[in-house]
Parts: structure tokens; C-alpha cells; sequence
């Protein structure tokens, strides 16, 4: 994303709920949301707008903005990736692996003993509140990754605030 697109998403939240930010505040908003796709973000900005009553904060802005992102595939409550689980096995069968919607099934199936285990197994009951735990353990930890930016190899202290001195002065705050 670039440095325009940033600003221009922070300008749109300050004048939408009348908030001014400090110069470093302004640097930590701009550097969080340097990977995200700004088409994707000005959703999410005018979402906020209208559904928030304050000022977002950077975990928020970046939570909306991962859910209206087609492109990435958050994980799904524990229930609905049990549910891809029983109907992939029912579709399937025991010897077959499969593509799973979310890095977080495989991880807890794998925490299980693995699909064919699953597959196999007497106690459904027992084995869907161990995939629950398992999931949610996962499930979290890709969240959080998610959120965070992936694999992003730039650092925030990489991106300073003279590259954005121009975003700076035009969000009043220069």
C-alpha cells in the first residue's frame, strides 16, 4: 500500500469522527497500515464510519479490513471448520486428503493424530471437543499472524515519518 493511500484512509477516519493526532500517533496509524490493499481499507474506513460511535484503533481498522479482504482467509469458528471437517470425511472417506478453507484445520486434525485418525474414530463427541480445543489454540495463533501482517519483511521502524511529512501536515497535525 502506499504512503498516500495510508494517509488518505487516516484523513478519512480523523474528519469522519473529528479527531486530531499527535505526530507519532500518526506515524504508529501509517506504518500499521502499510500492508494493507487500500481499496479494501477505504471499505473498511467508511464501515467504521458508520458503524463505530470512537475513534478506531489500529487493531480495529486492521480486523475490518482483513474481514472484507476477499483475498485472505481468516479462520472460522471452531463449529463451522468441525462442520468442513465431518463433510469433507463424509464426501471423502478416510483415505483422502484434502484442501481445507484455513491453515487451522489441518494444524488441529494434525494435533489429533492426523485426518485418518479422525476418520476412524468411535467417539465423535470425544473427538469434536479435542478439535475444538485444538482449533481454537490454532486458530488464534493464524489470527493473530493474519493481523499482524503475515510475513511482512518491512518493520515498522523502516517507514518513517519524513516519508510522510506532506500526509502529516495535510491531517492537520504538522
Amino acid at each position: 500500500m502506499s504512503s498516500e493511500a495510508s494517509a488518505s484512509a487516516l484523513a478519512i477516519l480523523t474528519a469522519g469522527f473529528r479527531k486530531e493526532l499527535p505526530k507519532p500517533t500518526i506515524r504508529i496509524y501509517l506504518n500499521a497500515m502499510a500492508d494493507l490493499s487500500p481499496e479494501v481499507l477505504a471499505r473498511a474506513c467508511d464501515e467504521i464510519i458508520k458503524t463505530s460511535k470512537f475513534f478506531p484503533t489500529v487493531a480495529e481498522i486492521r480486523e475490518v479490513t482483513m474481514r472484507l479482504d476477499q483475498n485472505i482467509a481468516l479462520p472460522q469458528a471452531w463449529d463451522e471448520a468441525w462442520e468442513e471437517v465431518m463433510t469433507k470425511i463424509q464426501r471423502e472417506g478416510r483415505n483422502r486428503e484434502t484442501e481445507w478453507s484455513n491453515e487451522a484445520i489441518p494444524e488441529a486434525l494434525k494435533a489429533l493424530g492426523g485426518y485418518q485418525r479422525v476418520c476412524d474414530a468411535t467417539s465423535i463427541g470425544a473427538v469434536e471437543a479435542r478439535f475444538k480445543n485444538a482449533y481454537q489454540r490454532t486458530a488464534t495463533g493464524e489470527r493473530r499472524n493474519i493481523l499482524l501482517g503475515g510475513n511482512n519483511e518491512e518493520s515498522n521502524s523502516d517507514i518513517h515519518i519524513s516519508n510522510h511529512s506532506a500526509d502529516v501536515r495535510e491531517l492537520g497535525a504538522g
